[in-house]
C-alpha cells in the first residue's frame, strides 16, 4: 500500500504500519463526514488507537443518536467512493496560526501552542476537508476498504475535567473486509457474554432509572456471590495481617480539603449537602478516612507495617456515558486497604500485596492480565504532591 509523507512524497508503506495508517485515515475521512454533515462542528484530536479510531468533537449542543452515527458511516462510504486524493502542505508557526483561526478551528489554533516554537505545521487534505496532522496518510480515499462506526463517548478536551466536554465518535478500520467480519463476530459473542446480559438472565442484579443511573442493585443471587467473595478476600487480608475497618460513607467537604482531594477531584464526586450549616459529601474513596484512623492515637515505629483495610462501599460522579453495569458505577464496593509502613519496610510490602494480586488471580483462573505502573508527570505541578526527593 502506498501512502503519501508530510513532505510531500510517496513511497510503499512498511507492513506492520499498514493498519496504523488506514485507522488513521479513517479517522480523517469521519471528520470529512461529520463536517458535511454538521458544518459548525469544530474538530479536536483524531487519532488512530491499538483498537481502531476516534475524533472528538465539539457539535454544540447537539446530541448524537444511532440513526446519526449511521448517517456519518453513510457519508463516510461516499466519500471513500469519490476516490478523493490526499493532499499535504506546510506552514510556518504564523501562518497556521492565522490559517486555523480564519477556519474557526479553535482546537487546532490552541494545540498549536502546545508546539515547538520553531515547528513547521503539516496539514493533510482531502477534497474540502482540511486537518492539521504530521501523518503519513493513505495516497486516495477508495484505499480505506473495511470500516466501521462503532460507537460514542463523552471526553474532555486534553483530558481535562475542567474543560469542555466533547463528543467522541468511536471506530474500527483493517485491512480486509474479513478481518472486520470477525471483528463484528467477536463483538456478538461478547454481546452474549455481556455481563449485564447475564446478570438480568441469572436474576444477579438489577438498575432502574428510578434509583438512579449507575446505582445498581444486587439482587438475593446476587448477594450471595457477593458475601461469598467479600469472605473470600476479607479471610485472605486477615492472614496477612490487615486489620478492617468500618468507616461512613460520607465526609465533611472539610476533610476532602485537608487530603487535597478537593481542589483535585470534586468534578468527579457528588455535589455536597447542606446540614446544620456543615458541608458533607458522599466519599469517592476511603484514604482520608483510613488516614484519620491511623492519626487517632500515636503509633511506635515498632508497630508497623499497620494494614488498615476495609470493604468500603463509596460513590463517584460518572459521566452517564461512561456507566457500564456493575462494571463502571455511581456506587461501588472494593476491597481497599492503606499501609503505614518504614521507608525500610516499603519494598517487602509492595512485594506482599503483588503476590496477593497475583494469588487472587490465579484462584479465579485469571490469565489474560497486563500490569503497568502508573508514575507521575513531574511538569504536571497541580495533581502531583511537589516533592522530587520523594518520587525519585
Amino acid at each position: 500500500m502506498k501512502i503519501l509523507y508530510n513532505d510531500g512524497h510517496v513511497d510503499e508503506c512498511p507492513q506492520e504500519e499498514v493498519t496504523h495508517v488506514l485507522r488513521h485515515s479513517a479517522a480523517h475521512i469521519m471528520a470529512q463526514a461529520i463536517q458535511r454533515l454538521y458544518p459548525e462542528a469544530d474538530f479536536a484530536y483524531g487519532p488512530a488507537t491499538d483498537r481502531g479510531f476516534y475524533y472528538d468533537v465539539d457539535l454544540g449542543d447537539k446530541k448524537l443518536s444511532d440513526e446519526d452515527l449511521a448517517a456519518i458511516e453513510a457519508e463516510m462510504k461516499k466519500i471513500i467512493k469519490e476516490n478523493l486524493p490526499f493532499k499535504t502542505f506546510a506552514y510556518s508557526r504564523e501562518e497556521a496560526v492565522k490559517y486555523l483561526h480564519e477556519r474557526n478551528a479553535v482546537y487546532k489554533e490552541e494545540h498549536v501552542g502546545d508546539l515547538p516554537e520553531d515547528a513547521t505545521i503539516t496539514f493533510y487534505q482531502q477534497g474540502d476537508y482540511v486537518d492539521m496532522c504530521v501523518g503519513p496518510h493513505i495516497t486516495y480515499t477508495k484505499n480505506l476498504k473495511a470500516f466501521k462506526i462503532t460507537g460514542q463517548s463523552g471526553a474532555y478536551w486534553k483530558n481535562d475535567a475542567s474543560r469542555k466536554m466533547l463528543t467522541r465518535i468511536n471506530g474500527v478500520a483493517f485491512q480486509t473486509k474479513e478481518e472486520l467480519e470477525e471483528y463484528e463476530k467477536q463483538v456478538e459473542e461478547a454481546k452474549a457474554r455481556d455481563h449485564r446480559k447475564i446478570g438480568k438472565e441469572m436474576s444477579l442484579f438489577m438498575t432502574d432509572d428510578l434509583i438512579g443511573k449507575g446505582l445498581p442493585m444486587f439482587l438475593p443471587k446476587g448477594y450471595t456471590l457477593w458475601r461469598e467473595l467479600e469472605d473470600y478476600i476479607r479471610d485472605k487480608e486477615l492472614k496477612l495481617g490487615y486489620q478492617h475497618v468500618l468507616t461512613p460513607c460520607v465526609g465533611t467537604v472539610a476533610l476532602y480539603q485537608t487530603s487535597g482531594h478537593w481542589d483535585h477531584y470534586k468534578e468527579n464526586m457528588f455535589p455536597a449537602m447542606e446540614v446544620e450549616d456543615e458541608s458533607f459529601v458522599l466519599r469517592p474513596m476511603n484514604c482520608p478516612h483510613h488516614m484519620m484512623i491511623y492519626a487517632n492515637k500515636p503509633h511506635s515505629y515498632r508497630e508497623l507495617p499497620i494494614r488498615i483495610g476495609e470493604i468500603a462501599h463509596d460513590f463517584r460522579f460518572e459521566p452517564s456515558g461512561s456507566l457500564k453495569g456493575i462494571e463502571r458505577g455511581r456506587h461501588f464496593c472494593q476491597n481497599d486497604a492503606h499501609l503505614f509502613v518504614t521507608p525500610a519496610q516499603i519494598k517487602d510490602e509492595v512485594s506482599r500485596v503483588v503476590d496477593l494480586i497475583f494469588e487472587v488471580y490465579k484462584d479465579f483462573g485469571i490469565t489474560d492480565y497486563r500490569c503497568v505502573l502508573s508514575l507521575r508527570d513531574p511538569a504536571d505541578t497541580k495533581k502531583y504532591h511537589p516533592d522530587d526527593e520523594m518520587w525519585n
